[in-house]
C-alpha cells in the first residue's frame, strides 16, 4: 500500500521521539537525556487523500519563548474540508501541556484513503539546579525526594457511516513522557524514566472512549551541596486518523487535557537548605499551572472545542 509523503520535520528531537512513539508500534526507547536545554514546543498537523500525488495540507509551528523565558507555546491547524486537525503545545519550567484534536466530518470515496495526523512536543530542562545551605559545600552529600505528576487523558468519539465491508475508520493515539532528575555525573544514580502508551478506536464500536493514565510519582535523589542537578521533562503525543472508503466519519477526539507533566516539589530536603537555579526558579515547592497561563488556556480550549461539538451534534 502506498503511503503519503513523510512529514517534513524541522526539528531533530521531535523526529527522534516520533520514531520512538511510532514504534510502540515497535521501536526502541530513546534516553531522556536527549531533552534539550531550556524551553521548547513544536507542533505539526496534516491531512492527505490517496493517491498521494502531492503533500496534502500541512501546517507546522515552532514554539516561541516569551516573557523572560517563562513559556514556550506553539500551535498548528489544518481545515481543508469539513474536518479540522489541530495540535497545540506549551511549556513552562516544571509544567508541560499538550492538546491534539480531530474534529468534524472526514470522508473518503470508494477505493480512496484519508489520513490525518496531529503531533506535538513540549519540553523543559534546567541543568543548573543547586542545593545550598550555610556551612555546607563540596563533598557534603544528601538526599531528597522529588515529586511530580504525569497525566495523559483521552476523550473521543467516532460516528462513521461505513457503506462497504472493506471500508474502515480508525484513530490511533500514542504518547511518551520522559522525566530526568538528578546529578548526571558518574557515581550518582539519576532518575531517568519514560511513561508511554498507545490506544486505538475503531469506528465499528461507535462508543465514546475515555482513557487516562494519571500518576503521582516520586524519586529519591542523591546530591552534593553546590553541585548542579538537572530537572527536565518532555512529552511527545500523536493522533492518527486512517480511513478507507467509501466512508464518512463524524469525529470528535481530543488528547491530553492535562497538564501532561507538573512538578510537585520536594520533600525530605535536609535542614534549611534551598533548591534553586540561576534562572530564578525555586524548585522546592510545587509549580503552579494557573488557569490563565499558557498551559491552562490550552487545556481549556481543547475541552471547550470538544464540548461545543458534542452540544451541536446533540450527543
Amino acid at each position: 500500500m502506498s503511503q503519503p509523503p513523510a512529514a517534513r520535520w524541522s526539528w531533530t528531537v521531535v523526529g527522534a521521539l516520533a520514531a520512538c512513539v511510532l514504534a510502540s508500534l515497535g521501536a526502541q526507547s530513546a534516553p531522556a537525556a536527549m531533552i534539550s536545554a531550556g524551553l521548547s514546543s513544536t507542533t505539526y498537523a496534516a491531512e492527505w487523500y490517496s493517491p498521494w500525488s502531492g503533500v496534502g495540507v500541512q501546517s507546522s509551528s515552532n514554539g516561541v519563548v516569551s516573557g523572560d523565558g517563562i513559556a514556550a507555546h506553539s500551535s498548528a491547524s489544518v481545515s481543508p474540508g469539513t474536518g479540522s486537525t489541530t495540535a497545540n503545545a506549551a511549556a513552562v519550567y516544571g509544567g508541560l501541556g499538550i492538546s491534539l484534536g480531530q474534529n468534524g466530518l472526514y470522508s473518503a470515496l470508494a477505493g480512496q484513503q484519508i489520513k490525518s495526523q496531529s503531533e506535538a512536543y513540549a519540553s523543559f530542562r534546567d541543568d543548573n539546579v543547586v542545593v545550598s545551605e550555610d556551612g555546607k559545600g563540596a563533598g557534603d552529600l544528601g538526599m531528597f525526594t522529588a515529586n511530580y505528576l504525569v497525566d495523559s487523558s483521552f476523550l473521543g468519539e467516532i460516528a462513521a457511516a461505513i457503506t462497504n465491508p472493506a471500508s474502515s475508520f480508525e484513530i490511533i493515539i500514542a504518547y511518551r513522557i520522559e522525566v530526568l532528575i538528578g546529578d548526571l555525573r558518574p557515581g550518582f544514580d539519576a532518575h531517568d524514566v519514560v511513561y508511554e502508551g498507545q490506544w486505538s478506536i475503531d469506528a465499528s464500536s461507535g462508543a465514546v472512549e475515555e482513557m487516562a493514565a494519571v500518576m503521582v510519582d516520586d524519586a529519591e535523589i542523591a546530591f552534593e551541596y553546590g553541585a548542579p542537578l538537572t530537572i527536565a521533562a518532555a512529552v511527545y503525543s500523536s493522533m492518527y486518523l486512517v480511513g478507507t472508503g467509501p466512508v464518512t466519519a463524524d469525529v470528535e477526539a481530543a488528547l491530553a487535557l492535562g497538564p501532561t507533566f507538573q512538578w510537585l516539589g520536594v520533600t525530605d530536603l535536609p535542614g534549611p537548605a534551598d533548591l534553586e537555579s540561576d534562572n530564578n526558579m525555586d524548585w522546592t515547592g510545587a509549580v503552579d499551572v494557573p488557569a490563565g497561563g499558557p498551559i491552562g488556556l490550552l487545556m481549556v480550549a481543547g475541552m471547550m472545542t470538544f464540548n461545543r461539538r458534542r452540544s451541536a451534534t446533540g450527543r
